[in-house]
């Protein structure tokens, strides 16, 4: 969305606020689900990483969904990745580029 945000020739579509998004809920269970399985592939101990819930606290968002549809109208938009999938690979890739 960067990208597209930055080369765009629509003029309406310069100096608008986006949400950079996929457009599905992912909770923090999932999302803590889903990096430790991916980062359990490269170091097992990750998995045996132990989540630690506390009480909400003042301002913390309980539901949160992002709307790309100004994205997609103004910048033609179309996300790739899925949260899932879109982490899996980053995780790929930083793992086995970055020391």
């Amino acid at each position: 969305m960067n990208l597209l945000a930055l080369s765009t020739t629509n003029k309406d579509a310069v100096n608008q606020v986006y949400n950079t998004a996929y457009g599905e809920r992912t909770t923090l269970n999932q999302l803590v689900a889903y990096l430790k399985e991916y980062l359990g592939a490269y170091d097992p101990t990750i998995l045996n990483v132990q989540e630690e819930h506390g009480p909400n606290r003042l301002g913390d968002i309980p539901h949160s969904l992002a709307s790309v549809d100004k994205a997609k109208k103004l910048l033609n938009y179309n996300p790739e990745y899925n949260m899932k999938d879109g982490l899996q690979e980053a995780v790929q890739w930083y793992w086995e580029n970055l020391e």
